[in-house]
């Protein structure tokens, strides 16, 4: 499943990402992957 998500939506949208599988998350130069891994380990992801 691919799930293509803009990163200032991420917090109205947490219940669409499986908790049960990988994630991968991706962008260009790393800063907004970087942040928005952080915010789901905060999530407990």
């Amino acid at each position: 499943m691919a799930l293509a998500l803009p990163m200032h939506l991420l917090p109205l949208r947490l219940d669409e990402l499986p908790r049960d599988h990988d994630l991968m998350i991706y962008c260009r130069s790393g800063a907004r992957s970087y942040q928005t891994c952080t915010y789901l380990m905060q999530k407990g992801f």
